[in-house]
């Protein structure tokens, strides 16, 4: 790191304007403002709630100064307080692990009220309870082995052995074998393994753990037996292993877009007790990435429900099944001329799970939809309108409520601040709960009489309201987060835009981020951080924008933008559908449009020296920016990028491209363009990249040799996907933009 005495550091950042960029300095507050460093400035933004079963009564963690401070809230009495002395509970605690934590240093999770006055919480693999009055800290669990999963009567635990499924008595350590016929690559309860398990280790042959589902009653299993015999596999090399020998190879299960052979998951119930087994009656589930099929009991531990879709997510069924037959039949189907978004769904029960409500873009705007699941009754609208239902929180069977967040149904709220909203199961009244124009998250009470908002802006630090179910009204203000050491830094917040796309008509919204000392008089060069998904948005809409590394690469002399163009998520389906089998498109007439605008505005703004990074999709972004518009981005850090779709996962390409594979795929490949390079490209890849295999930038490597054209690449030796764990890398980034956008030699590294 670039160490710098701290009164020096003072005493140059008042004289920051008189400094060149790309300086020791700008390279120092960079590093500062990397999110790994910013995410300990700001205290507070988040509270997690643990409910007390059978009462109101909650915990959560307030940091501070000292540490960490466990406070008790009791909304029926309008107090909140310290559950317990903290100094106590950590010489209880060290005591009983062996250890010596501190309040800044304590890892527990999900501390909440029990019994007796006594609080239980999670700290490792294990649950303890803590008795203030007699200050002992007990182990309250042992969490099952590696592999194992327990019911919720406590009485049994599922694990894998030899393919099939087998339990044991938690009790006595009787086991069970519950299934006799699996075999490699036909097993029971055993998911496509994600070979990043397998690195932790460095054992080439991993097996995971089972995957089961148990019924409400402890009776029965659900679970499915995965037939994955001749499906294609990907490797990967690890060079260097941190116990020293030989390189290791790694071969896994990971299909591919249009696959014709890809692991089938056969779904199935069974009785504990009678060994009965019963295949559900429907198709095999198609597993296009790793991990299982998803299955669900519903409470009267009879009936089972899941979603089937069919390859290319044109058409998805609602199926119901029934443990004690295997019949399964289809509540609804669900079907689009171009893609049903997975990421635009959402569900919940109500009136006692005899009514589904399920969320849908059927209408051109996702709207809720309500389907009674004892009879054949059409949809029922509960919702619609232009705007967007986000999710759904709650539902009251006791008071017929069902609570939701949507965005963009109200004038003066930001088109993309999600606000809570109630509506009656009939959909006849929709109120808005939710007070601040701001980005709103809740956390319900088991009961549903309260709730917890945390709601926050770029520009406004996350504030956490108790409030009421039945109105909305604050109960009491919980906490206003802590930002004062993020500030001192000299941080401000980004500038939320509005921008026209295109077509001179749609608003199109975004972020812009400036450095500490940044200089009004001067003029910066641009660097877009891109990411266009199309699953989601992408600039922040909230508080947590302090946690994006666009303000470390600002840090060294530039103005850095976030733009959701055209093509991203969370808007109509129309607005959505313009990325669909046409990722190249990116949305970048969008950006360079909101751009120009930009400049307009701001005098400060350099777009004769436009820089473009990004990561994953993001990574394929920046390159095809560079190779599609050469004569606007001059510079591009593609990280991790997926520059040929049909190298990539089958499950997130075959959703926007479709499937089968044909020609769309052939129109979004980076490989295409590289004859376009003019600028300064650097293509980065960790070796051990299990989400997007590094041939996929190994493929662009090669595409760019043959055709002859100057380049640079990065192959990080033992990194997987998320490269911004490796300072290296960022530094690199840094190193890059400085040399390129800037024309300054980087800084030798201390």
């Amino acid at each position: 790191m670039y160490r710098i005495n701290r009164f020096l550091f003072g005493m140059l950042m008042s004289t920051t304007t008189m400094l060149a960029q790309g300086t020791v300095l700008d390279y120092a507050r960079a590093e500062q403002m990397l999110p790994a460093n910013t995410l300990g400035m700001v205290w507070n933004a988040h509270i997690d709630a643990g409910w007390e079963t059978g009462r109101n009564r909650f915990c959560y963690v307030h940091t501070g100064r000292e540490g960490k401070t466990f406070l008790l809230v009791n909304p029926e009495k309008g107090t909140k307080e310290k559950a317990f002395d903290t100094t106590p509970f950590l010489s209880a605690l060290n005591a009983k692990r062996q250890k010596k934590y501190t309040a800044k240093n304590l890892p527990v999770k999900n501390m909440h009220p029990v019994a007796g006055n006594r609080f239980e919480f999670a700290l490792g693999d294990s649950l303890y309870t803590y008795d203030p009055h007699s200050g002992v800290v007990s182990l309250a669990e042992k969490k099952g082995k590696e592999g194992e999963r327990i019911s919720p009567d406590g009485r049994w635990e599922a694990f894998g052995k030899t393919y099939n499924l087998w339990i044991r008595n938690r009790q006595n350590g009787e086991e069970k074998q519950l299934t006799f016929d699996g075999y490699k690559g036909n097993a029971y309860a055993l998911p496509v393994p994600d070979p990043h398990d397998a690195f932790d280790a460095e054992n080439p042959n991993l097996i995971p753990e089972a995957d089961v589902c148990w019924s409400p009653d402890s009776r029965s299993i659900a679970s499915y037996r995965m037939n994955d015999n001749g499906c294609g596999t990907m490797s990967l090399y690890q060079s260097c292993p941190s116990k020293g020998g030989r390189p290791l190879l790694y071969t896994y299960l990971y299909p591919r877009p249009g696959d014709s052979l890809v692991p089938l998951a056969s779904l199935f119930c069974v009785d504990i007790t009678t060994s009965v087994i019963h295949f559900i009656k429907a198709n095999p589930l198609p597993m296009l990435y790793y991990g299982g099929a998803e299955i669900h009991w519903l409470k009267d531990s009879r009936h089972l429900y899941y979603t089937e879709q069919d390859r290319g997510w044109k058409k998805q069924r609602f199926r119901i099944a029934d443990a004690q037959t295997g019949a399964c039949r289809t509540l609804f189907e669900e079907s689009a001329s171009t893609v049903i978004d997975p990421w635009c769904q959402d569900l919940e029960f109500c009136k006692e799970e005899k009514e589904l409500v399920w969320l849908s873009e059927r209408s051109g705007w996702a709207q809720l939809y309500s389907y009674p699941l004892d009879s054949s009754a059409p949809a029922k609208a509960l919702t619609s309108g232009s705007f967007v239902v986000r999710n759904m929180v709650a539902c009251d069977d006791k008071r017929q409520r069902l609570y939701f967040l949507a965005s963009g149904r109200e004038q003066g709220a930001g088109l993309y601040e999600k606000q809570l909203y109630q509506t009656d199961y009939a959909g006849s009244h929709i109120i808005r709960l939710s007070k601040a124009n701001a980005d709103h998250s809740i956390q319900f009470s088991p009961d549903r009489n309260y709730y917890i908002d945390t709601y926050s802006r770029p520009d406004l630090p996350p504030v956490s309201e108790l409030c009421a179910a039945s109105d909305g009204q604050v109960v009491m203000k919980l906490e206003t987060a802590n930002a004062d050491s993020l500030l001192a830094t000299g941080w401000k917040h980004p500038l939320s835009f509005v921008v026209k796309a295109r077509d001179g008509q749609t608003d199109i919204y975004g972020v812009l981020y400036r450095p500490a000392n940044f200089d009004s008089t001067r003029k910066y060069p641009v660097i877009e951080k891109i990411y266009t998904g199309p699953h989601n948005f992408f600039a922040p809409k909230t508080f947590w924008a302090f946690q994006s590394d666009a303000q470390s690469v600002a840090e060294l002399g530039f103005i850095v933008v976030q733009i959701d163009g055209m093509g991203t998520g969370k808007r109509s389906k129309a607005f959505h559908d313009v990325s669909y089998q046409n990722l190249t498109d990116g949305g970048l007439p969008d950006h360079i449009s909101g751009l120009k605008q930009l400049a307009g505005r701001y005098a400060w703004m350099d777009l004769e020296r436009v820089g473009v990074y990004g990561f994953s999709a993001g990574g394929y972004d920046a390159a095809n920016a560079i190779l599609s518009y050469p004569d606007f981005y001059k510079v591009a850090v593609a990280s991790s990028g997926n520059h040929d779709q049909r190298a990539d996962k089958a499950d997130w390409n075959e959703v926007w491209l479709g499937y089968p594979a044909r020609e769309q795929y052939d129109r979004q490949s980076n490989l295409n363009k590289v004859k376009n390079l003019k600028g300064h490209l650097l293509i980065v890849h960790g070796e051990l990249d299990n989400n997007v295999n590094p041939v996929c930038s190994l493929q662009l490597v090669n595409a760019l040799i043959k055709a002859n054209k100057k380049f640079d690449f990065l192959l990080i030796p033992g990194m997987d996907h998320y490269l911004d764990q490796s300072l290296y890398y960022s530094r690199k980034r840094f190193d890059y933009f400085v040399k390129y956008l800037l024309g300054v030699e980087p800084p030798e590294r201390g």
